[in-house]
């Protein structure tokens, strides 16, 4: 009895051992001894990076990617504003995510090809460059939209930051309106200014730029040298409305002629008119150079850059042409001044293609996008500011130009002087505009050519613009 009272006792102590254990396991298991543990530090997140050539448009409250993947099209015309900023295409790609094709053609095709778009409603293009003088033939056929429409939207335009109106010359902001309504926005400041060799002017002894037509035709006769290849003047005598007449216009009106009276009647053969065609024809057979009826603004810019012409009356724009010395041997040496006045004053024949939207596109909104882009103060400026002809008075009136250009602030001076005169309405602002400066210009080459008088040419003139304007109602 004693032996299994033992054995009992030895099974119990056993038992407990064993389980004494395990309670110990589990307590060494639930509480194990602390560590010190180690300070975890964060890494900081890196801030997202923004490229310096996007910066300056991401300031504008809107958001340029709203429309990404859209594609649109874009037609303007051969010159060094325009590839500039086409130059630029992958930036405004990079902002928006917007793919943008681009074609750009000579005038005559631009306007070929403009005109066709609208006048058949295709939409091939989205944004059109636009001639002034045929935006009232496209507003007719209800061809291009309300740019107003994008302006006032302010999840498309921040008004501030593309300071509209007030960066753009009122005139020029009108000459892309019709009845009021934004049809374009202008792509740069243009028109006509007179040029003249400044070396010329001193070896022949004259002391300054012609002020009246008079002095004209004096001092084209005094530098004209036939046989050294240097002729006295140089101006557009090929026919077409943005041709010929584009210059010659300034001559009409300076003379006291006028397309129409009150009641839409041409009155191209009034003596005042027929005055300035014989001017007109006169200095340039007498002192331009031969064949010059066939002459655009090509044939006169290549003249002067190879020294070959003494005066010239033309766009502005050629300026950074034949200031560029390795284009022009005659860089440094121009002059600028505003145009001599006639018996009725001066008057200037603004210009500027303005940049619209087609009535047909499908993606408007995202070519509202492009539009402000290539318009905005920091494309106009990297393109090469006034340099390169722009239309923001900030761009263009920034002294630090000056600097980069030299000629800069007599060509400045000069088109601001020649810009008090400018009439928007030098060529009539009327739908049936391409027909009746068409007309003209031919009228104008043929009396250049010597196959016509003035008078005759103008006589039949308005014979043919009459009807045309019989014909449209007036």
């Amino acid at each position: 009895m004693k032996k299994l009272f033992i054995w009992l006792m030895l099974v119990v102590f056993a038992v407990n051992m064993v389980s004494m254990g395990i309670c110990c396991k589990k307590v060494e298991e639930a509480a194990p001894v602390a560590e010190e543990e180690e300070e975890v530090v964060e890494e900081p997140v890196p801030e997202e990076t923004v490229s310096p050539e996007l910066a300056p448009y991401l300031e504008a409250s809107i958001d340029w990617r709203q429309f990404e993947g859209e594609e649109i099209t874009f037609i303007g015309n051969v010159e060094p504003n325009q590839e500039a900023i086409m130059e630029l295409v992958p930036v405004f790609e990079e902002l928006t995510g917007i793919k943008v094709t681009h074609e750009l053609v000579n005038e005559e095709i631009l306007r070929q090809k403009t005109t066709l778009d609208v006048t058949s409603k295709t939409g091939v293009y989205d944004l059109l460059l636009v001639d002034p003088t045929y935006m009232p033939l496209f507003v007719k056929d209800d061809g291009l939209e309300d740019l107003g429409l994008f302006l006032e939207d302010p999840r498309l335009t921040d008004i501030n930051w593309y300071d509209w109106p007030s960066d753009f010359p009122e005139g020029f902001l009108q000459m892309g309106q019709q009845n009021d309504i934004q049809y374009g926005i202008p792509l740069h400041l243009s028109g006509t200014l007179m040029f003249y060799r400044k070396d010329l002017f001193q070896d022949a002894g004259i002391d300054a730029p012609a002020k009246t037509m008079d002095e004209l035709m004096d001092q084209a006769s005094k530098l004209y040298n036939p046989e050294e290849e240097m002729y006295g003047i140089a101006m557009r005598g090929m026919r077409g409305a943005g041709l010929n007449v584009f210059i010659w216009v300034c001559f009409l009106k300076s003379f006291g002629g006028t397309w129409f009276d009150q009641n839409w009647k041409p009155m191209l053969d009034s003596p005042e008119a027929i005055k300035s065609v014989e001017f007109y024809a006169d200095i340039l057979n007498e002192y331009g150079p031969p064949g010059v009826s066939s002459w655009e603004w090509s044939k006169t810019l290549a003249a002067m850059q190879a020294g070959n012409v003494a005066i010239v009356i033309d766009t502005p724009a050629f300026a950074i042409s034949i200031e560029d010395p390795d284009k022009s041997k005659t860089a440094g040496l121009w002059g600028y001044a505003p145009q001599p006045a006639g018996p009725n004053g001066i008057t200037m024949d603004p210009y500027s293609w303005y940049v619209g939207i087609n009535k047909n596109s499908k993606n408007k909104e995202a070519a509202w996008l492009f539009l402000t882009w290539m318009t905005s103060k920091e494309v106009q400026t990297l393109i090469g500011g006034p340099a390169i002809y722009v239309s923001r008075l900030s761009v263009n009136n920034n002294p630090e130009w000056q600097k980069i250009y030299p000629w800069l602030s007599e060509w400045q001076t000069a088109l601001m002087e020649n810009v008090k005169y400018a009439d928007p309405d030098a060529r009539p602002r009327i739908p049936e505009w391409p027909q009746v400066g068409d007309i003209t210009g031919a009228a104008l080459e043929s009396v250049i050519a010597g196959e016509s008088t003035a008078k005759d040419a103008m006589d039949d003139a308005v014979k043919l613009i009459t009807k045309v304007m019989d014909e449209a109602g007036y």
